[in-house]
């Protein structure tokens, strides 16, 4: 340890260091993704319900993934943030259904926080479309409580759902 709470590295620079029983002091790079996220928050409207689920269904009127997305991402990128897939892995949970699980990566400001969703997916008739389906759910909710978009506005998605709800059509 260096002087003034510093650890030196090999090359001679510094990183700063808590004192142990310190409060821990987050980095240049992490403040500065924290203060964009907040600010990034302050600015959360709710998202109009522009789609409506069949007469079949209910009828109900829900904020749509493309609705979310189209208005989460450029609320994040105007903070310096984007909400990135990183990786997507399945497996065999029974003879009818898998584990579809995404990570996400809140990227900005030279740090990255990463995000693990898992939602199990009932297969009916098309795996590759109910998979999908999982897919957009999965991202309409990441960005939902990436930015704290209020749940008590958005209805489910009845397409983007479907595939989890396990109801067969």
């Amino acid at each position: 340890m260096g002087s003034g709470g510093m650890s030196v590295d090999a090359t001679g620079k510094g990183a700063p260091q808590a004192a142990v029983g310190a409060e821990r002091v987050p980095t240049a790079p992490v403040r500065a993704w924290q203060d964009a996220l907040i600010a990034a928050r302050m600015e959360v409207q709710a998202v109009d319900k522009a789609g409506q689920a069949p007469m079949s269904a209910g009828g109900y009127d829900y904020v749509t993934r493309d609705d979310i997305v189209g208005y989460a991402a450029p609320l994040l990128a105007r903070h310096g943030l984007a909400l990135i897939p990183a990786e997507t892995h399945w497996e065999q949970a029974t003879d009818v259904s898998i584990n579809r699980t995404n990570v996400w990566l809140l990227i900005g400001h030279g740090h990255e926080r990463r995000w693990k969703d898992t939602l199990p997916v009932r297969i009916h008739r098309d795996p590759v479309k109910e998979s999908a389906a999982a897919d957009s759910y999965i991202e309409k909710y990441r960005y939902l409580r990436v930015l704290g978009i209020p749940r008590s506005d958005i209805e489910l998605d009845p397409d983007a759902y479907e595939s989890h709800r396990g109801a067969d059509q």
